[in-house]
């Protein structure tokens, strides 16, 4: 399926917008483009099956899966702009679009893994030699990869509710044969048995690195750290290996710190590169 540059701002404006905010006139003043232009787009995306508008608008699982893999595309591109250029956030968001859509295959697969494995390097430098370091050689071999992971509860082995305050899957760059993985918060939702909504999202995320809890490096929602003490185990029902790792999170609820709690971060390696898809679906 083919996905223009215009088709993909609208994508991206759809899935940010929340509840009420998901209006044609809302997207309309986002984008600066009128009502019926607006109309006509998500017509074309419902016979496209990336959206629905009953009963309210939203993308469908499709067409959040290609906004997910463009935005994820995006911040990568932004973030090396904005840091290398210092221009704004707004500017480099832009640009980075723009080139997803002008660049060859070749060139943008290069330019991304560059970009990753660089800075994966830059954080792998301070633990270099480190006892605690989990390597991938022989299991992966250096790239950026998506990979599968459940948030399960410390100790029982039962998926946390905080799992779903995470997009699906993670992101990993394996450089050199040690990974950087990382994570990217969303908001969370949850209805306690009195029926009230709670509102939260993750504040802070810390990794065990053998010794003790680390804070996880924070940037535009996503929490990245190095892939350290990770315990190998066989889950029997999917029939594959998975990596183990201890957390510590800590979410907030409105402007309520919630308490610290901890859960093990289980990931498995049904690992997909980090294009797979997107150019069948934008070329």
């Amino acid at each position: 399926m083919r996905i223009t540059l215009g088709q993909a701002r609208y994508l991206l404006v759809i899935c940010r917008l929340q509840g009420r905010d998901r209006t044609m006139t809302k997207i309309a003043e986002e984008l600066k483009v009128s009502k019926p232009s607006v109309t006509s787009m998500i017509n074309t995306f419902g016979e496209k099956g990336l959206a629905k508008k009953s009963p309210v608008l939203a993308l469908t699982a499709q067409g959040k899966a290609i906004a997910d893999k463009i935005m994820n595309i995006q911040s990568v591109i932004s973030a090396y702009i904005s840091r290398e250029m210092g221009i704004t956030e707004e500017e480099a968001d832009n640009d980075a679009l723009v080139l997803m859509f002008e660049m060859s295959e070749r060139f943008l697969t290069g330019l991304i893994k560059k970009i990753e494995t660089d800075a994966a390097r830059a954080k792998l430098r301070d633990f270099g030699g480190h006892a605690y370091l989990s390597s991938f050689q022989g299991i992966l071999s250096d790239g950026i990869y998506e990979i599968p992971f459940k948030l399960l509860r410390k100790g029982d082995g039962r998926l946390s509710m905080g799992d779903k305050g995470f997009m699906h899957p993670a992101k990993l760059v394996v450089a050199d044969g040690c990974g950087i993985i990382s994570l990217r918060a969303v908001p969370l939702k949850h209805r306690t048995l009195q029926g009230y909504v709670l509102k939260g999202r993750l504040a802070k995320l810390y990794y065990w690195n053998g010794e003790n809890y680390a804070q996880a490096l924070e940037e535009k929602d996503t929490y990245s750290f190095p892939v350290m003490n990770m315990h190998w185990n066989y889950d029997e029902e999917k029939g594959m290996d998975f990596g183990m790792m201890h957390i510590k999170v800590r979410a907030s609820v409105g402007v309520v710190n919630m308490p610290e709690s901890f859960a093990d971060l289980a990931i498995y390696l049904e690992a997909k590169t980090f294009f797979q898809g997107f150019f069948s679906r934008t070329g």
